[in-house]
């Protein structure tokens, strides 16, 4: 399958990133590398490093529900459904792991923080309707928000996890969706009680 010259400039930058991180200088080398000419970094992404983080996680967010697509998981519990998915997606990053460490370090910068926010909105909203859901009510950006939280918080313990198949990694994702639902079940009871 031929890949296009964006994803070719894309998957050098990929490959740079854990050496040298996320900014418009690996991407101008990422550019010249394929085409010869540090230009059509900006021909391909006019918005520098940050469209190209962006088109990275985007992928990553298609390639995720590609694979959720041909798993049967909607017999499993919400909470086992949600496992699931945020595992898949880890699995994903996988074969990039020093690359999304970096990536994760230039979200953290300040002037990253709205496009890191949009971006895990993004993917959490489809690991939502991944596992079925279909509320629209304010529903919709309660769980959003919690998986958001259970989402990051994992990602971070899975990038310093060493052991065998990222048991660790699913112990700390199981825990933290416990943690949601207990508190979602002081919710409700706190809700019963004041009513």
């Amino acid at each position: 399958m031929t890949i296009s010259r964006k994803e070719q400039i894309l998957e050098n930058l990929i490959n740079s990133a854990p050496f040298e991180g996320w900014n418009d200088k690996t991407l101008e080398k990422a550019a010249k590398e394929v085409t010869g000419d540090e230009k059509y970094a900006y021909i391909d992404f006019p918005e520098g490093i940050s469209e190209a983080a962006n088109y990275f996680i985007e992928i990553n967010d298609g390639e995720m529900e590609k694979a959720l697509s041909s798993m049967s998981i909607t017999q499993l519990r919400i909470r086992d459904r949600i496992k699931a998915i945020v595992m898949v997606r880890l699995l994903q990053y996988e074969k990039h792991k020093e690359a999304v460490r970096k990536l994760v370090a230039f979200y953290a910068l300040p002037q990253n923080a709205g496009k890191a926010l949009a971006n895990i909105s993004n993917t959490v909203s489809k690991m939502w309707y991944a596992a079925g859901d279909t509320s629209s009510d304010f529903n919709y950006y309660t769980k959003r928000m919690l998986l958001a939280g259970v989402y990051t918080s994992t990602l971070l313990y899975w990038l310093s996890d060493e052991s065998d198949n990222y048991k660790e990694t699913e112990k700390f994702l199981a825990r933290r969706i416990e943690n949601v639902m207990s508190i979602q079940q002081l919710k409700k009871k706190a809700r019963e009680i004041f009513a």
